[in-house]
C-alpha cells in the first residue's frame, strides 16, 4: 500500500524585505519518518519550519498536511495535527510545568489529567511538575516544550534545534520518544546544525544552505564516514555545488 505524506510542500518560498530567505522548496515527510533538516546557522531552517507550521505566511507555494492545503480556511482543522517546538519556552511567571500542559490541552479542546501525567513522566519532569517553570534549567524547559508539543497527540511533530540545552541522557530520552512516535505512524521533522545528533535520531535528511533545500538522503543506506557519507554530502552542499 502506498504511503501518502503527512507533510509536503510544493514550491514553498519565503522572502522578506527583498531578500529571499527560502528558495522554492518541495519536500515530503512520510508516516513513520523521522527526518532531519540540517545546515549551518542562517541557512533558513527555522524560517522554513515556521512557514510549514503556519507561524509565518509563505511568499508563494503550498503546504499540505495529510494531503490538505494549509490555508486561512483550513488552519483551525489542520494546525491541531501539528506539534511544534520553535524558540524558547515563554510562560507567565510562577506557572508550573503541570499548568503549562493543562492550559495547552484546554486550548486544544482536550481535558483530563491522564495526558498531563503521562507526558510529565515521559520527559522526566513528573517530580518537578508543580514547581515554577522559571526555576527550570534550559534542558528542563526544552523537555517541557517537547512535552507540550506532544501532549495533544499530533500526527506531525516539528522540532527546531531540539537538543539545545539537553545533556546526553536527555538526548537519548528524546531519541526514544521519536522512535516511539515513528513506530505509531506519525512523522517528525527536526532541524539541527549538530551533525553528530543526526544518526541517533533521524533516518532521512535534507541539507539546507543559503535558503536552498537539496534532495533527501536515506541515512540507513549511507556509510558512516568517508565518500558517500552524510558528512561528505554536507561538505559538498555547503562549500560548492548542491547535492
Amino acid at each position: 500500500m502506498d504511503r501518502y505524506p503527512i507533510l509536503s510542500t510544493q514550491s514553498l518560498a519565503k522572502s522578506h524585505g527583498g531578500k529571499i530567505l527560502v528558495h522554492p522548496t518541495t519536500m515530503e515527510i512520510l508516516p513513520g519518518e523521522v527526518c532531519a533538516l540540517i545546515g549551518p546557522n542562517g541557512a533558513g531552517k527555522t524560517t522554513l519550519l515556521k512557514t510549514v507550521c503556519g507561524f509565518v505566511h509563505p511568499t508563494s507555494g503550498t503546504v499540505l498536511i495529510d494531503g490538505q492545503p494549509l490555508t486561512t480556511a483550513t488552519r483551525t482543522t489542520l494546525l491541531p495535527r501539528i506539534g511544534v517546538v520553535i524558540g524558547p519556552l515563554e510562560v507567565p511567571k510562577r506557572t508550573t510545568a503541570r499548568q503549562v500542559l493543562e492550559r495547552h490541552l484546554q486550548l486544544m479542546g482536550r481535558t483530563g489529567d491522564e495526558p498531563v501525567e503521562a507526558m510529565l513522566r515521559r520527559v522526566g519532569l513528573d517530580e518537578v511538575a508543580d514547581l515554577p517553570v522559571n526555576s527550570f534549567s534550559l534542558g528542563m524547559k526544552q523537555r517541557l516544550s517537547i512535552a507540550r508539543a506532544l501532549a495533544h497527540g499530533p500526527s506531525l511533530l516539528i522540532l527546531d534545534e531540539p537538543t539545545n540545552g539537553l545533556d546526553r541522557d536527555a538526548v537519548d530520552g528524546l531519541n526514544d520518544i521519536l522512535t516511539e512516535i515513528a513506530a505509531q505512524g506519525h512523522a517528525v521533522i527536526l532541524s539541527t546544525h549538530v551533525r553528530s545528533d543526526i544518526s541517533l535520531m533521524a533516518r532521512t535528511a535534507y541539507i539546507m544552505h543559503r535558503g536552498q533545500l537539496g534532495r533527501k538522503f536515506d541515512l540507513t543506506t549511507m556509510p558512516a564516514e568517508g565518500p558517500g557519507s552524510l558528512d561528505d554530502a554536507y561538505r559538498a552542499a555547503t562549500t560548492g555545488g548542491h547535492q
